[in-house]
């Protein structure tokens, strides 16, 4: 499977970003391939695509900005980070904080 990393139990606490201080997502890909990363509101709105291309096996540290896809930033709040890969998918929260 593909899993943000850290993987959130249902009813964790969302994962805390701070952007413009270096904030890296990582995550891990249990098999190699075709991967997507993306990020969405809660309205289930595309905010952001981290990864779409292949990935190896192991663990990957995305850069993250805190900015869209149209690179404005993205406001404070809790978004849905969804890693898709051959083995499967995840989801995490994320929550951002300005």
């Amino acid at each position: 499977a593909l899993a943000p990393l850290p993987v959130a139990a249902p009813g964790a606490p969302p994962t805390l970003l701070f952007p413009g201080s270096g904030e890296r997502v990582a995550v891990m890909a249990a098999a190699g391939g075709a991967t997507t990363v993306r990020l969405f509101t809660v309205a289930g709105r595309l905010a952001r695509t981290l990864v779409d291309t292949g990935l190896s096996p192991g663990r990957h540290e995305l850069a993250f900005d805190g900015r869209g896809d149209d690179g404005s930033p993205l406001p404070a709040g809790l978004y849905f980070l969804r890693a898709t890969g051959p083995a499967g998918s995840s989801v995490t929260k994320l929550l951002i904080r300005r």
